[in-house]
């Protein structure tokens, strides 16, 4: 079983990541390869006062975010959402989304996607 830590290792820094705002950091802690399960990857993101991810989708993944510290709103299917330390989202499946901090601190982000294949029949 591999094992990784979130907090270790240099951040990528993104600018305007899904047409968001400003500057977030992004550490890959697992990429899909090195899992066995349909999960395409696991992230850690730092996401600083004002930025943002923007709306986006995903047709065939499935994105969770783990909200480690901070606050802020997420858009879920074009229903916003006050989040805050503690709060899982689950994003739905082809459905859009985006996270903006709101707070006056960094909103620490997990954020998990998992593919998910259309249904054959």
């Amino acid at each position: 079983m591999p094992i990784s830590s979130m907090y270790q290792g240099e951040l990528e820094e993104l600018a305007n990541v899904r047409g968001g705002e400003g500057v977030i950091g992004r550490r890959t802690v697992f990429q899909g390869d090195e899992l066995e399960t349909p999960t395409t990857g696991v992230a850690y993101m730092v996401i600083p006062p004002g930025a943002s991810i923007g709306q986006h989708e995903h047709a065939a993944e499935q994105d969770f975010y783990a909200i480690l510290e901070g606050q802020g709103v997420a858009l879920v299917d074009g229903v916003e959402h006050e989040v805050q330390r503690g709060d899982i989202l689950v994003n739905s499946l082809g459905g859009d989304h985006a996270l903006q901090n709101t707070g006056q601190s960094d909103l620490l982000v997990l954020a998990w996607c998992v593919s998910c294949p259309p249904a054959s029949g």
